[in-house]
């Protein structure tokens, strides 16, 4: 896993914040954090909470959805940060979700967003609390001990890359008002031909 911290121009970050939270322009819907085949059995689900969060769809299963799809890449330097971090220039799942302040202090569950093999991507759309946690458990490990192993703040402007396989959870925020990042779910393209290059 690999963080790169405050990676984007503060006139990059700025713009992507503006799409998501400053324009009145973007939809959002309600959706609930996980589904059932996200996460695995034998997790101690009591341990967890999840909340749920907002949703904005710019790619899913391979399919460009949003209309602002193109503008958030643009400001990301698309190709450009896919060499820079090495990463596939092939989309599976780009999503933003944002959530706001809770007063729990537990995690969400613990899960994988897809079972297909990937390069999970986060990208930090504001300053916020509300830490992303990566666990010692993969897909397919026994979920008993699941235990942390790095916890990251949010930071805007920054990305976290890591192997899609690993668990890995959010938090909602306790002291700021919201915290709202983009997901991406990346394939190589020998993994799939569905996956959309942009």
């Amino acid at each position: 896993m690999q963080f790169y911290d405050r990676y984007l121009s503060n006139k990059a970050a700025d713009s992507i914040e503006k799409i998501l939270l400053k324009d009145f322009n973007t939809f959002w819907k309600l959706d609930r954090t996980l589904y059932p085949d996200e996460y695995g059995e034998g997790l101690n689900s009591r341990r967890y909470f999840d909340c749920p969060q907002m949703v904005h769809d710019f790619v899913r299963y391979g399919e460009i959805k949003s209309e602002f799809t193109q503008s958030i890449l643009r400001n990301m330097n698309w190709p450009v940060l896919c060499q820079n971090l090495g990463i596939p220039n092939n989309v599976w799942r780009m999503k933003s979700n944002l959530m706001f302040k809770n007063k729990t202090s537990k995690s969400n569950t613990p899960h994988i967003d897809s079972i297909k093999k990937h390069i999970a991507m986060i990208y930090y759309v504001n300053d916020s609390d509300g830490e992303t946690t990566i666990y010692n458990k993969v897909r397919g490990d026994d979920l008993r001990r699941m235990r942390p192993i790095k916890k990251f703040k949010p930071r805007k402007g920054s990305f976290l890359v890591f192997d899609g396989e690993k668990y890995h959870s959010s938090r909602p925020p306790q002291n700021h008002d919201l915290r709202c990042v983009i997901n991406f779910d990346l394939l190589d393209p020998e993994w799939c031909t569905q996956s959309v290059p942009l």
